[in-house]
Parts: structure tokens; C-alpha cells; sequence
């Protein structure tokens, strides 16, 4: 049984981060025993768990856990608030999914249990069984209903899709990001940018510090290049006319006439066409 996860039974679409914000504060109020947090990769959602929690005691469980060792954690984070990031093997390994049904009932006092005979839990001072009454933060680039057991454990919390705009992603990377220069590069081409990423941001610094054309990269990665070059035809004033540019254009390779109108007029679709900063030179796609 499956279901991609922009279509996961009674998921609630979140908007903006000041919308995400109540309900990762009931997680730590222990006011939701289990929310799923789904978004793609760059969005800053476990960033804003880490802030919610604000220092308060609580277990954080990555990608790298293996069963035992997250047994062993929520064992000494019982009662405490639990976030488990980004794993993906919680789906598909049958130990891990056992647990995690355990663990994500909705019982107010739920009981794990070991389910072997081991030394290691001993060793550790780790009961074989035990009962916490923790909330849990499931936080996932994608969710799948891949079995009955999964799709059981989804249906006892609450699955949130986080889809922050790209208007929504620019305003909170302000708050951290101090080159302004690459902000306002990002900020004047938002409107074209397919899938914006928090790491975009990060890597454009990266390529800046490396003396490398970090625009023009970054228009390859958007796949922007061609926009990108009728922005600077329409920047370039050595052009008398806009047949001129059209010229140019057609002439570099780029596209049709009619290819030249069709990117000029998604251009206009940001309101002001962006300018170049270096309006002579025309980047390549």
C-alpha cells in the first residue's frame, strides 16, 4: 500500500514558519503525542525543532541510529520529549518499525520492550522493558504509507506538509545569512527559482569565497541561464533597439526570436527585470 506524501490521509498543509511554530511548541508542550514534520530538503526543519526546544531535556535520534542504540536513548530520555530526524529506516527496517509502533501509540504511558535476550542492554543499565510517556517529532524529507503497520502508525498522529513559498524561505534566511550581495541576487530572481533551498544560499557563499562566477552557477542550477541572458540583453545599453537584442540573442545560440519573447515575458513576471552587475557581459546557460 502506498501514498506519496503530498497525499497523506488528513495531513495538514503548513504555509509559513510562524505557522509551524504553535504546533512545534505543543510537541515540546507534550500538548501532540506524535506529529510528522514532512518538507523537502533545505527548509530549516530541524533547525526550528532545535529552537523550539529551546535547551529543554529531550532525546534527538538521526539517520545513523541503529535499534539498539535508540532504545537505549529513549530508555534515558523517557518522559522527555523525542525528535527523530531524517530516518528513513524507521519505514523499512522491521526492528526499528516495531519499536516505533511502541513507542508511537496513544496511550498517554506507552511500554517498550526489548525483544531478544542480550547482554548489551545489561551492560548499559537498560531494562528490557520499560514505560515512557514522551511526544514524538518525526521529521522526514518524504513519507510513505508502505505497509498496514505504517500506515496505522501515521494514522495515530498528525502529518504536517511543510511548504514554505520562496517569498516565506527569503524573509527567514535574513534573520542568518550576512551577505547581502548574494541575498539580493537571490531575493531579485525568487519568483524563477524552482525548489528554493536554504543551502542555496550557503552554497552561492561557498562558490563567492572560491573566486568562482557564482551567479552564473547558480543560473545553471536553476536552470535560468537563458532568462538570465535576455536580463542582460535588456540591461546592455550598446543596444539601440530590442530587434537588436533579439539578434543577439538568436545569434549567441541561445534560442528563436520567439524564444526571446517567451523569456522576456516570464521575466516581467517578477515585475522588475533583474540587472545584471555587470551588464556588459552576458552569462552563458
Amino acid at each position: 500500500m502506498k501514498a506519496p506524501a503530498d497525499r497523506l490521509s488528513r495531513s495538514i498543509t503548513v504555509r509559513s514558519f510562524d505557522e509551524l511554530t504553535p504546533w512545534l511548541a505543543g510537541f515540546v508542550a507534550s500538548k501532540f503525542h506524535l506529529l510528522f514534520l514532512i518538507g523537502r530538503p533545505g527548509l530549516g526543519k530541524s533547525q526550528r525543532a532545535m529552537a523550539a526546544l529551546d535547551g529543554s531535556p529531550h532525546a534527538w535520534i538521526d539517520c545513523h541510529a541503529t535499534k539498539l542504540a535508540m532504545y537505549c536513548t529513549l530508555y534515558r530520555h523517557r518522559d522527555e520529549p523525542v525528535v527523530i530526524d531524517d530516518e528513513t529506516s524507521l519505514l523499512t527496517d522491521p526492528g526499528k518499525l516495531t519499536l516505533m509502533n511502541a513507542l508511537c501509540q496513544t496511550n498517554a504511558v506507552k511500554t517498550l520492550r526489548w525483544d531478544s535476550t542480550t547482554r548489551l542492554l545489561a551492560e548499559r543499565g537498560v531494562p528490557p522493558e520499560f514505560r515512557t510517556s514522551s511526544p514524538v517529532l518525526v521529521i522526514t524529507n518524504r513519507l510513505r504509507a508502505i505497509s498496514a503497520s505504517v500506515v496505522a502508525m501515521i494514522d495515530r498522529g498528525q502529518p504536517l506538509l511543510f511548504q514554505p513559498t520562496a517569498a516565506t524561505i527569503h524573509e527567514a534566511v535574513a534573520d542568518w545569512f550576512t551577505d547581502r550581495e548574494i541575498y539580493a541576487f537571490i531575493g531579485a530572481w525568487l519568483g524563477l527559482i524552482p525548489g528554493l533551498s536554504m543551502r542555496d544560499y550557503v552554497k552561492a557563499r561557498a562558490m563567492k569565497d572560491a573566486g568562482l562566477d557564482w551567479r552564473t552557477l547558480l543560473h545553471r542550477q536553476w536552470k535560468s541561464g537563458k532568462l538570465a541572458r535576455v536580463a542582460a540583453l535588456r540591461a546592455d545599453l550598446s543596444f539601440a533597439t530590442e530587434e537588436g537584442r533579439v539578434q543577439a540573442f538568436v545569434a549567441g545560440g541561445s534560442g528563436s526570436r520567439a524564444s526571446y519573447f517567451r523569456y522576456l515575458k516570464k521575466l516581467q513576471t517578477l515585475g522588475t527585470i533583474p540587472v545584471p552587475e555587470r551588464t556588459g557581459a552576458v552569462p552563458q546557460p
